[in-house]
Parts: C-alpha cells; structure tokens; sequence
C-alpha cells in the first residue's frame, strides 16, 4: 500500500468540504435580479438637468494613455489599457439628464485592459435638482435611458463632480 503524503491530501480534503458549501449558496437563474429590476429595487432615478446644447471633444492616445477633458468633465486613460492607437471620445448630449457618452474610435462600446478614471461634471445643475441624497453614476442605455448598472462612485458636492472607474466605454447619466 502506497501512502499519500499529507501535503497533497490536504488540498483536496479541503476542496471537497468547501464545494458542497459553495454550491449550496449559489443564486438560482430566477433569484439574480436583473440590471433594470436591479435600478428600480434601488430607487434610483436619473436627475433633471437639461441641455439644449450637444458638446463633443476628442483627442487621439497611444498606448501610454493620457487625459481627454471637455469642459470639466475628464477621462484618465492609464498606461495599458489601451493596446494600440485610438481616439478617445466625450459628447455631452441633448437631454433632460446629466449624461455623458463616451467612446473609443467611435465606437459606443468598448472594453480596456486595465481601468479608466471618469469625471462627469455637474455644475449646470440645480441645487433643487440635485436633492440631498447622495449622487451615482449609472452605466445607461444610451437609446432608452434605462438604468444599467451602478458604477460605484465619489461624489465631491463642494466641485460639483462624480467620479468612477470603468473598464468600459459607454453612456452613464447621474442618478439619486
């Protein structure tokens, strides 16, 4: 009879006891709340801030990153998490919301290597539509407006800014 040295037993012991655990507390398809189901269980609600005027900037990065402002709203492209050459695009567009699209050689959608730093300016806003709950940015539906998901952000009410990492482009509004 061959013996099995412990320290290649005790890994395996230790797999089987956590995996029943761990399968025991998976989510089942129907218990995962949906991105939208998800926004509406938050209470969140994007907040009213209209633009009659579309603003646009665009600036060409290397793979080095760099910064892409308009206005006062920023993106900080770190070194890596672009690949090759792209051009790095804001547009501020008509709307009733807080919003901003962004995107990567005109592409709506785009994913990086490594994470973005975004700021969205919200100095044109009301005090009054700003409220006193605390401000978020939400990845958007750029067609319907809908609420995708919460990006996790820091919000400075002195500078009026929101700022949140990404790793990908898309349309994000402010909510509260």
């Amino acid at each position: 009879m061959q013996k099995v040295p412990t320290a290649r037993l005790f890994p395996a012991l230790l797999l089987s006891w956590f995996l029943p655990i761990t399968a025991c507390d998976a989510p089942q398809a129907g218990d995962v709340p949906t991105a939208p189901r998800l926004a509406r269980l938050s209470g969140a609600t994007l907040i009213h801030c209209p633009t009659s005027q579309s603003k646009a900037a665009e600036r060409r990065l290397l793979p080095p990153g760099g910064i892409v402002v308009l206005d006062r709203h920023e993106v900080i492209v770190p070194l890596g998490a672009l690949r090759r050459i792209a051009d790095i695009g804001i547009q501020v567009p008509v709307s009733r919301h807080m919003r901003v699209d962004l995107t990567v050689n005109d592409q709506e959608h785009w994913q990086f290597h490594k994470l973005v730093t975004v700021t969205i300016d919200y100095s044109r806003c009301s005090d009054e539509a700003l409220g006193r709950n605390p401000l978020s940015v939400w990845h958007i539906d750029s067609r319907t407006g809908e609420l995708l998901e919460e990006m996790g952000s820091v919000d400075d009410r002195l500078l009026k800014q929101i700022t949140f990492v990404t790793d990908h482009f898309s349309g994000y509004a402010i909510a509260n």
